[in-house]
């Protein structure tokens, strides 16, 4: 992929969001590394802006809270579970059932050391993945366990199935640390670079869709900064604005 082609689909993806980096943002692991699993392929930031284009239905990830102890991820787990009337599947693919298996996966964890069960930091990421109504449950299930394999490979997890609302919808439930003792920090950019990820993985399964970002939907106010929002009000002209667009018309 050539320079020009790649900061293309960045811009369309929505990861470029200066005209220069200013550097920062953080490490996806406390206390500095790189993150273990692929980016999103090639072809994505073209295929989420037509699809956006289309008005195709919009993946969503998103961060519902984090246990904090023992108790609290099996609290968190009897819920996803229903107190044991859904199965949760394992990152190994194992089936549990029944009103044990919460304090099977909380003890497993523990035994393991990947949860501390008395320290105060957060010890698991709860996350919920769906699509919009009538989208197959199977198909939701299906491409929410190969992003959970693609993106938390070295972490332990579970996950369950949800098909009592009128969205079904997958609730992931992610060991903070991973095998090697890293602990994730996500980013808002890293959130929805998942977003990405889970489309690809719902593209796989035969259903068009989008992970795009307000800017990609048409829906810029929003998001438009305060200082350049009251440029534009002004009548005045964004340098930012300006070399934004220069730079994606040059890079398509």
């Amino acid at each position: 992929m050539s320079v020009a082609t790649k900061r293309a689909e960045e811009m369309l993806l929505g990861f470029e969001r200066r005209v220069k980096n200013k550097g920062g943002g953080g490490s996806y692991y406390s206390g500095g590394g790189k993150k273990k699993y692929s980016k999103p392929k090639a072809d994505s930031g073209i295929k989420n802006f037509t699809a956006a284009a289309n008005k195709k239905p919009e993946v969503m990830v998103k961060i519902t809270s984090g246990s904090k102890g023992a108790k609290s991820l099996q609290n968190h787990l009897d819920y996803i579970g229903r107190n044991g009337k859904l199965s949760l599947e394992t990152n190994d693919g194992e089936i549990l059932t029944g009103k044990s298996q919460a304090k099977t996966i909380k003890e497993r964890w523990l035994n393991q050391d990947m949860i501390n069960g008395t320290g105060t930091a957060r010890q698991t990421l709860n996350l919920v993945l769906s699509l919009p109504a009538k989208t197959p449950p199977d198909i939701i299930h299906a491409a929410a366990r190969a992003f959970a394999q693609h993106v938390f490979s070295d972490h332990e997890y579970v996950m369950a199935l949800h098909t009592d609302t009128k969205h079904p919808h997958v609730h992931l439930c992610v060991t903070m640390q991973n095998r090697e003792g890293q602990r994730i920090n996500p980013r808002k950019n890293d959130l929805h670079e998942w977003r990405v990820l889970f489309a690809e993985k719902v593209r796989e399964q035969g259903i068009d869709c989008a992970a795009t970002k307000r800017i990609h939907r048409g829906r810029t106010k929003k998001g438009l900064n305060s200082t350049v929002e009251n440029i534009s009000k002004r009548g005045g002209h964004s340098y930012v604005t300006a070399a934004r667009r220069k730079s994606l018309v040059e890079s398509l």
